[in-house]
């Protein structure tokens, strides 16, 4: 089992699309590309090894909202994901065995048009691990 980071590409096809995003409150998503960054520095077979944490988003955004077999919601990401006009179109793994999560952080700051201040980043003092991009990003640094 892999420990790393993670960035989750999302497609967001509604404009003006209303999403309750835990204790962050109500979020106006715009239409088009959202990168999420996010990190798996547990332990092995555990909810925090990379893959087990990879596979849950994915599992949590296929199976419908109301089903038991769906995931609580847990972070912020898990909100968005419920939201049955989000799908994940990419998703990027990073093997690492050190927290480099912010810094990819910092990195799709600096090209995003704009982010979603105070996801997924309440452990760390990053603006956000959430970003928008009208256009399908372009990600290979």
């Amino acid at each position: 089992m892999t420990k790393g980071a993670y960035v989750l590409i999302t497609y967001n096809e509604e404009d003006n699309n209303e999403i309750r995003i835990g204790r962050l409150g109500k979020i106006q998503f715009q239409k088009g590309y959202y990168c999420y960054v996010g990190s798996a520095l547990g332990k092995p077979k555990t909810s925090v090894c990379l893959e087990n944490r990879v596979r849950r988003h994915i599992n949590s955004s296929f199976v419908p909202n109301g089903d038991e077999n769906r995931p609580k919601k847990h972070w912020h990401i898990d909100y968005v994901l419920a939201n049955p006009h989000i799908t994940i179109i990419k998703l990027l793994l990073i093997p690492c065995s050190v927290k480099i999560e912010c810094e990819v952080a910092e990195r799709l700051n600096m090209r995003s048009e704009g982010l979603v201040n105070g996801f997924g980043c309440s452990d760390c003092e990053c603006d956000s691990h959430l970003f928008y991009f009208k256009h399908m990003p372009i990600i290979i640094e």
